[in-house]
């Protein structure tokens, strides 16, 4: 059955959203096997991650969360019909990450589409030959 969510993965869309030192993780949830059936024995989902190449294997270290792969079962989600995680505590760096899916008999999907969200965790220069006394807001 886990095949199905296999399929699912790699067609579904997976997006992201990053501010400074975390990245938001959603995708569209496994429903249905490849026959057509209800996924009725979806667990969860892991989550991998690298910084240091695009590509398996995604060997990603020291996240506040945990080493790849990150484990996500279906019950750390307030929602399962709309999933998402939030890495935090990131390091400046284009992240590589995949999803794959697994059911309640540790059967493990394929990889999802790779995404690469950048984190930058630099404070932006001041602009120069400016300071604080120079800015001026009027209020009507």
């Amino acid at each position: 059955m886990i095949l199905a969510v296999l399929i699912l993965l790699m067609t579904c869309p997976m997006s992201w959203s990053a501010s400074p030192k975390s990245i938001t993780v959603s995708w569209q949830p496994s429903i249905t096997n490849e026959d057509g059936t209800p996924c009725t024995d979806l667990a969860g989902y892991k989550l991998y991650y690298d910084k240091d190449k695009s590509g398996a294997p995604y060997n990603g270290i020291g996240n506040q969360e945990g080493d790849s792969p990150i484990m996500l079962p279906l019950s750390i989600f307030a929602d399962s019909a709309k999933p998402e995680f939030t890495l935090h505590g990131l390091t400046s760096g284009t992240y590589y990450m995949v999803l794959t899916a697994y059911d309640t008999s540790a059967n493990e999907s394929g990889y999802s589409n790779e995404i690469d969200p950048f984190v930058d965790t630099s404070t932006p220069a001041a602009p120069s030959g400016m300071t604080y006394r120079e800015i001026v807001i009027i209020v009507p």
